[in-house]
C-alpha cells in the first residue's frame, strides 16, 4: 500500500489548524456560561406585603417565571 505524501506546508497547517480546534474546544468547555459573584435578588420576595398580596396561583407562577424563561 502507498502512502500519500503531504508536504511539511500541509502537514504544519494541519498540525496548526488541530491545536487550534483542540484550544478552542478547551476554552469552550472550561469557561463558565456566566459568573456568578452574588445571588439574585428577586424582586418580591416572602418577607415583602406585596407577596402577602398574592393568591396562590400567583405565588407559584412568580417562583416558576424566572426558572421557565432560561
Amino acid at each position: 500500500m502507498a502512502r500519500s505524501k503531504r508536504s511539511p506546508v500541509e502537514r504544519a497547517a494541519f498540525l496548526a489548524l488541530s491545536a487550534a480546534l483542540i484550544v478552542g474546544a478547551w476554552i469552550c468547555i472550561h469557561r463558565a456560561a456566566c459568573s456568578v459573584t452574588a445571588p439574585y435578588q428577586f424582586p418580591v420576595q416572602p418577607s415583602m406585603p406585596e407577596w402577602v398580596g398574592l393568591s396562590a396561583n400567583a405565588r407559584r407562577a412568580a417562583c416558576r417565571r424566572g426558572w421557565r424563561s432560561r
